[in-house]
């Protein structure tokens, strides 16, 4: 459970920090969104490949 948490506070600091550094203050909030889900998204659907081989 703890190993979830970590990944989620890593994939919101790091979709803050890519929002405000490449998108204007208008598109920051769909932008942080887009790449946290893509973030979440896209390690948990590595995690569901991977069960089988454990």
């Amino acid at each position: 459970m703890r190993h979830l948490v970590h990944m989620l506070l890593f994939a919101t600091l790091l979709a803050v920090f890519f929002a405000t550094m490449y998108r204007p203050r208008g598109a920051r909030l769909r932008f942080g969104l887009a790449v946290w889900g893509a973030l979440v998204g896209s390690a948990l659907g590595l995690a569901l490949l991977m069960y089988p081989f454990t």
